[in-house]
């Protein structure tokens, strides 16, 4: 994802967060027959980068919540 002021991926949330003195929330992530439907080491590098970013202060990641439905996206 590339916004207007050329920021990229999710650090851009980090910091956009961070500069409101809010911390972080990912209702909702995962992945869909579009990003072909298991990939660990995707779901690894995700795991990892929220709790390498984890806490409640300013652009730290408060929650986050993986969305796995069986059959949703065709997968």
């Amino acid at each position: 994802w590339n916004d207007p002021a050329g920021n990229f991926g999710l650090n851009s949330w980090v910091s956009f967060a961070s500069s409101h003195g809010k911390p972080l929330g990912f209702g909702e992530w995962g992945l869909s027959d579009k990003t072909a439907c298991d990939n660990p080491y995707w779901i690894t590098q995700m795991n990892n980068w929220f709790r390498a970013n984890a806490g409640t202060g300013p652009g730290q990641i408060l929650y986050e919540a993986y969305f796995n439905v069986r059959g949703y996206g065709a997968c």
